[in-house]
């Protein structure tokens, strides 16, 4: 890889910590990014978690120091690490010729869930506790980041809202320890079956936390019309993107 690609990764990475500490989303930025940079499937996931799980602690850290993430957050975040391990170890049983396709298809729904939300906001209810459903959601949702990853965050942050009742800004910071839990599950299944690049994921980790500072200091400061807003021009642009490439 020459500079030039190194640092189109790393803006991408920037963009990603941004958007992910936000509204979630931020995969859909990064992993384009690694499998455009010419990483195999398998190789663009792996990598693509060593550098978000450390974005996902910056911004947990900061959301909690705002105070926005709820006290169960860990407690999800366990079952969102089991289900991530068991998503990465399903992905990595698929052929690499056969997972791109998988991914390209994945990718394109994930867009569309997301903005979907967008265009239909849910409405939160008050409400203290998790119900059942908000646990299965956890894993499941964890499963599907490590099997795959782009919108995890804003699944989560619509799970919390609606799901418990959280004001949108709660519902973003808690989202971040289960998106870590996730991404560290992965990862941990990802390094063991030799599918990350240190010296590729080590270089950018610092451009994603500084995205995600900088993302979750702006979520923590504006609320929730920033993230609305933040997340819908992104994806938007992103969907351009992608249909763009689709017919070249």
């Amino acid at each position: 890889m020459d500079v030039h690609g190194w640092i189109l990764l790393a803006l991408a990475c920037f963009g990603a910590g941004l958007l992910d500490a936000v509204a979630g989303g931020g995969g859909l930025l990064s992993l384009p990014a690694f499998l455009a940079a010419g990483l195999p499937p398998a190789l663009a996931l792996g990598t693509n978690k060593l550098v978000a799980a450390n974005a996902t602690l910056t911004a947990t850290v900061r959301y909690a120091r705002a105070g926005l993430v709820h006290r169960r957050g860990a407690a999800l975040a366990a079952l969102s690490f089991a289900g991530g391990a068991l998503g990465a170890s399903s992905a990595l049983s698929i052929p690499a010729r056969l997972l791109h396709p998988v991914l390209i298809v994945l990718l394109l729904g994930a867009l569309a869930a997301v903005l979907w939300r967008q265009v239909r906001p849910p409405r939160p209810r008050a409400s203290e506790g998790f119900p059942p459903a908000v646990w299965l959601g956890a894993a499941g949702l964890g499963f599907y980041d490590g099997f795959f990853g782009p919108g995890t965050g804003t699944f989560l942050i619509a799970l919390l809202a609606v799901g418990a009742g959280l004001r949108l800004e709660a519902a973003a910071g808690t989202a971040k320890p289960l998106n870590f839990g996730s991404n560290l599950g992965a990862l941990a299944v990802f390094a063991l079956r030799g599918s990350v690049l240190p010296w590729l994921g080590l270089s950018l980790i610092p451009c994603m936390i500084a995205g995600a500072w900088l993302g979750a200091s702006l979520a923590v400061r504006r609320g929730a019309p920033a993230i609305r807003a933040v997340l819908t021009l992104v994806v938007l642009a992103v969907c351009a993107k992608l249909a763009w490439g689709l017919l070249l």
